[in-house]
């Protein structure tokens, strides 16, 4: 008899039974084995156990009153998805309107792993027999699953790690090539066989680029391993030892020394090993050669036997005139041709060296030619070219037998004057033996263009003459010519338009009358004023203009200012300048410049520089715009008026020098400059008579 409270266990389940009437069950509570990833939601019948309707109240007239679910395994609810080793377990407690109350348990199961899979394929071993214990295939790479214990079977002195790795002593295996392996994989939900073979690898490693089989140690660049099967080498190791890495780990060797080169490398879980001889082969490192592109009838030849290495001995192996051995005509590594006649000349050289085989240089030739026979020199062409400032390239051709050096004479006379003789250009003289108005002279190697620097500015239509002497002094008794050459080549025109002596002042500003007639509109004033102060604004008829130096000095005493203004009517000839100053000052000199087809630069092509006393030289460099320029440089110093040669320049040519018309204790200088070649910027130096202060202002103009 069972009492109230009683337990009764059985085989696969435990019942509690409570109250005076137990609680039935439709459907019995119950575990299932579950796979990793599921849930006790899966579990069959898992709804029913849920819910009342699968209950049976103990008395006849009690209803189900509440269904709890205890989770007692290692999974807190139906829907956490289970892992493997997780345990299932759970109980399901039903209690009715009468008070009876009823646990129904589970038997605990043990989440089991999901059975190994063969994925495949195996690739089949390779092993090279007697390199010691080898790692090979991976096998999880071929099976799936986990949990996994490993068996190989099929031969012996093989073993396959618990990381899937199989593991086959060379040393000892003893196997036929195809032998099958069998490779197992085992864990709690079962097991899975997969199959591969067993290879005997006979590829073998080869160095290339190599020289009767030895590896020249000047050739290690071009050096390299491959394999026999082309399998592609991950990975390489070049060394003196076997294994080593001396001679570093790239496709090709480094520079390595005579001895052993040895070479390693990876393919796979491969490893690969050879090595061969290195040595320093006898070479030609610089090959012989002649002293001279060619020779003439009469010239000593001179042989160059070149270097070889390693420590060779060089000998002339033969050496031809038109096949005829000549070598008994041979002083050492000369020979005088006088006498002979012309042909091909050909020579090869020896190199010998201990221990090694002689080798041969490459055959060198040189031709041996004819005395020619003299012929005067002569001019084929000349072409001028166009006038670049004060560059006009003159393009001379000669006779295809002119001797050279040589030396060209050039000049420059008016168009239609009487042509100059060949002496008469020589001396730099026109027909009435008077200096031309273009000369000059020039040592010339080759054919080809001559610049010649006309100087000043060169203006006007000219004849142009050359003839040519070579270096025997046989002077051409004709000349080549160019007429009507046209050096007018801009309307670009920098003219100074006056300077004007200011009286002392009473006021700020100061007023001028200035001749503009002949300027149109667009063309470009510059003004330059000398003062105590500096000007700090100027205007043309009430138009104001631009300011282009910077103030330098105490109180304003840059002492030179400038301003450019751009025409915006045609010019009158009592145009209105009005400049204002800083202070009111004593003395004012005004320089007034026009220009036409040009523009007054700024930034970089202005200069301005003060120094309040001393007598260092003041120097600015400009940068122009262009290629065609003026350029303006005005000075202010202490002493007697400035003449030619206070005003210094660095490869400018000097037009001309200006000074005021009335000098006073405020001293100003202005001269204008030509310049072609704006590759660098325009120097020039301002040197003061005493310590007083002094300025210097530079101004380029381009030619639009």
């Amino acid at each position: 008899m069972i009492g109230v409270g009683a337990s009764i266990a059985f085989a696969s389940n435990v019942v509690t039974l409570q109250g005076p009437q137990p609680i039935g069950a439709l459907v019995t509570p119950a575990s299932a084995p579950l796979e990793v990833g599921q849930t006790l939601a899966q579990t069959p019948n898992w709804t029913l156990f849920t819910r009342a309707s699968n209950y049976i109240a103990g008395a006849p007239e009690a209803t189900i009153a509440t269904v709890r679910v205890d989770y007692t395994g290692d999974v807190p609810d139906d829907s956490t998805p289970l892992a493997e080793g997780d345990r299932i377990s759970f109980a399901i407690t039903v209690t009715d309107s009468a008070g009876g109350r009823r646990t129904f348990g589970v038997q605990p199961r043990i989440v089991a792993s999901r059975a190994p899979v063969f994925t495949g394929p195996l690739s089949p071993i390779s092993y090279q027999q007697g390199l010691g214990p080898q790692v090979y295939e991976d096998a999880q790479a071929a099976f799936s699953g986990s949990n996994i214990a490993w068996s190989v079977s099929g031969a012996e002195n093989l073993t396959i790690r618990p990381d899937g790795f199989i593991e086959v002593n060379t040393d000892l295996i003893d196997v036929q090539s195809g032998t099958v392996l069998i490779i197992t994989a085992t864990n709690s939900g079962g097991a899975v066989s997969g199959t591969t073979t067993l290879q005997i690898d006979q590829t073998v490693v080869s160095i290339t680029n190599l020289t009767e089989g030895a590896a020249d140690v000047d050739t290690y660049p071009g050096i390299s391993a491959q394999l026999s099967n082309g399998r592609e080498i991950d990975s390489f190791r070049w060394g003196s030892t076997p294994g080593g890495a001396q001679y570093g780990t790239a496709q090709n060797p480094q520079a390595f020394s005579a001895g052993t080169l040895h070479v390693e490398v990876d393919a796979g879980v491969n490893t690969y090993a050879t090595s061969v001889p290195a040595i320093d082969l006898l070479k030609f490192d610089v090959q012989p050669s002649f002293g001279a592109p060619g020779y003439t009838v009469g010239d000593t030849l001179t042989l160059i036997e070149g270097a070889a290495s390693p420590a060779a001995t060089i000998t002339v192996e033969d050496f031809r005139l038109d096949g005829v051995d000549k070598s008994d005509a041979l002083s050492g590594l000369s020979w005088d041709t006088s006498g002979e006649t012309a042909g091909i000349i050909t020579a090869r050289f020896r190199a010998s060296s201990a221990g090694q085989a002689d080798i041969l240089s490459d055959e060198i030739t040189v031709g041996l030619n004819a005395v020619a026979a003299r012929v005067s020199p002569r001019i084929n062409t000349l072409t001028i070219g166009a006038l670049s400032g004060t560059n006009l390239p003159v393009s001379i051709s000669m006779t295809e037998d002119q001797p050279t050096p040589y030396s060209v004479y050039i000049v420059g006379i008016p168009a239609g004057a009487v042509a100059p003789s060949a002496p008469q250009i020589k001396a730099g003289h026109d027909a009435d033996a008077a200096p031309a108005v273009f000369a000059g002279s020039y040592t010339v190697s080759a054919a080809g263009v001559i610049n010649v620097n006309l100087g000043g500015n060169p203006s006007g239509t000219f004849d142009f003459y050359a003839t040519v002497e070579d270096d025997e002094g046989d002077l051409w008794d004709n000349a080549a010519f160019v007429t009507d050459v046209d050096l007018d080549t801009s309307a670009f025109t920098v003219d100074r338009i006056g300077t004007i002596q200011g009286s002392r002042s009473t006021t700020d500003t100061v007023t001028y009358t200035v001749d503009l007639s002949g300027y149109a509109a667009g063309d470009e004033l510059l003004f330059m004023l000398g003062t105590r102060a500096y000007g700090t604004a100027l205007t043309v008829d009430g138009d104001a203009a631009t300011k282009l130096s910077v103030d330098q000095g105490a109180a304003g005493a840059s002492l030179t200012t400038a301003f450019k203004y751009v025409m915006t009517d045609d010019g009158s000839g009592a145009a209105t300048v009005v400049v204002t100053l800083a202070a009111v000052v004593r003395d004012h000199l005004l320089m007034v410049y026009g220009v036409k087809d040009g523009t007054i630069g700024t930034g970089a092509a202005v200069a301005h520089a003060y120094r309040s006393s001393g007598t260092d030289p003041i120097t600015l460099a400009v940068t122009p715009a262009g290629q065609a320029n003026y350029v303006i440089a005005f000075s202010v110093g202490p002493t007697s008026y400035i003449d030619d040669g206070i005003v210094t320049w660095t490869d400018l040519s000097e037009i001309y020098l200006d000074v005021p018309p009335q000098p006073d204790n405020r001293k100003m200088a202005v001269a204008g400059l030509l310049r072609t070649d704006d590759s660098s910027p325009l120097t020039f130096s301002f040197q003061a008579g005493s310590g007083g202060a002094s300025s210097l202002l530079g101004i380029a103009i381009t030619a639009d």
